[in-house]
């Protein structure tokens, strides 16, 4: 019992999103021309945190879920694997990024995801547009790759993929965690991004990603005016 006091879900919770919020940030200032100067060994002890703090987390987890005890550890068997995976692929490519994910996937067990969708949200757009309008307003450097017939533009980011699929991110995650958003607000989203990867940075994959989620919300939209008239007939019906 005093283990467990000592190891109280809130606390553990609150230090996590703090450290994950930390984390996607300095992730962020690395990617951007923003160039602060930062010690070397800062992400190594900010990882560190995060990883102690996570197994922590994970820890209490497996011990406080007594109810439905084999529903958890199934849960923790599927999401472990997953981890597992980010880390050997992390260990052979080196993008720390990956090495994030795994951490990612331990810390939504027994977690709210949306919370954690938002907390990514909120960082990451605020710093993606805090990039953008310094880099247009030229406190930052707005770095412009020449193709030859066209031009790339990063607006504040590290190179013009990643500007393209930072929003592409953020508008995904956004349409997942907030619902009460109206669907037909995520059309026009889509069509920013796609705009977006096709005249600014000229990313192609961003494009069919861009195309590809405007599908799947307007399915969703039409799913929802279907569901809408048969409630409608049915009572009428009645």
């Amino acid at each position: 019992m005093r283990l467990q006091c000592l190891l109280k879900k809130d606390w553990i919770n609150s230090l996590l999103f703090v450290l994950l919020g930390l984390y996607l940030v300095f992730r962020f200032f690395n990617m951007s021309t923003f160039y602060p100067v930062i010690p070397a060994k800062t992400e190594k002890m900010l990882f560190l945190l995060l990883l102690i703090i996570t197994g922590l987390k994970l820890f209490y987890f497996l011990i406080s879920k007594k109810d439905c005890r084999e529903y958890w550890l199934w849960l923790v068997a599927e999401s472990l694997p997953v981890a597992i995976v980010w880390m050997l692929v992390y260990m052979n490519d080196g993008y720390c990024f990956l090495a994030f994910l795994a951490v990612l996937t331990v810390v939504s067990i027994g977690n709210n995801y949306k919370k954690v969708l938002i907390l990514y949200v909120v960082i990451i757009g605020t710093s993606v547009l805090t990039a953008v309008l310094c880099a247009l307003g030229g406190a930052i450097t707005n770095l412009v790759y020449n193709q030859g017939t066209y031009l790339r533009s990063s607006w504040g980011i590290g190179y013009p993929t990643d500007f393209s699929a930072y929003l592409l991110y953020i508008s995904l995650a956004a349409w997942i965690a907030y619902d009460s958003i109206p669907n037909v607000a995520f059309l026009l989203v889509a069509v920013f991004d796609f705009l977006i990867a096709k005249e600014i940075t000229h990313t192609n994959t961003s494009v069919y990603c861009s195309i590809l989620f405007f599908a799947f919300v307007l399915w969703h939209v039409l799913a929802e005016k279907l569901a809408h008239k048969k409630i409608i007939h049915c009572l009428q019906k009645a």
